[in-house]
């Protein structure tokens, strides 16, 4: 009798450490589950937050900067309209967050066909502005005056092939005499490109 107790004893005990370690290594897998759930949303959230930072960074401009940027334009490129040049300064802001090349709205706009040379006059001397600041004509000379022509080269040719497969830098650098040098580069682009002179850009 005492043996077959002691053996239900131990059938019991055992059931019952198993059924324990069945219950904690439940456990753990759920644990470890909802902490891998956790990391992934974490970096999810650090992705997200990344991207609405550079976002940010690329609008830091107020209102109040993009409308003299507007006004300045507007003088250079009389025959195109204020909003259109005003969106063109919010869409090149926002163009600045990641892409590189040929992003420009009127670019899309044009297709095939491609956009006029004033369009694209006003699209580099956009980026122009934006990349020393605000003002594209004014800010260039100040640029040149503080830090010199091999600089105002450079920005001015990232300007330019944002829009422009490549451009010279002999071309840049005659540019930069002229108070839109972006009308002077998209017409030296004109020049030379498949359908020269015909007053648009064809890529």
């Amino acid at each position: 009798m005492e043996k077959q107790a002691a053996y239900r004893w131990n059938n019991k005990l055992r059931i019952v450490v198993v059924t324990l370690v069945s219950i904690l290594l439940w456990s753990l897998l759920v644990i470890s589950g909802v902490s891998v759930k956790a990391s992934q949303d974490l970096t999810n959230n650090e992705d997200t937050s990344e991207k609405i930072v550079s976002t940010e960074q690329s609008i830091l401009w107020s209102e109040e900067r993009v409308n003299a940027l507007a006004s300045e334009l507007k003088e250079l490129h009389p025959e195109l309209s204020y909003d259109y040049l005003k969106d063109g300064v919010y869409e090149q802001l926002i163009d600045n967050g990641g892409s590189n090349s040929n992003t420009n709205n009127a670019f899309r706009r044009g297709g095939w066909q491609g956009i006029t040379v004033a369009q694209a006059g006003a699209a580099i001397d956009t980026a122009i502005g934006i990349a020393v600041g605000g003002g594209a004509g004014a800010g260039l000379r100040v640029l040149l005056m503080r830090k010199g022509k091999h600089e105002a080269i450079g920005i001015v040719k990232r300007a330019a092939q944002r829009h422009l497969p490549w451009i010279s830098e002999g071309a840049i650098d005659i540019a930069l005499n002229y108070l839109s040098p972006g009308t002077y580069l998209a017409k030296w682009w004109d020049s030379r490109d498949k359908y020269p002179n015909n007053g648009r850009i064809n890529i």
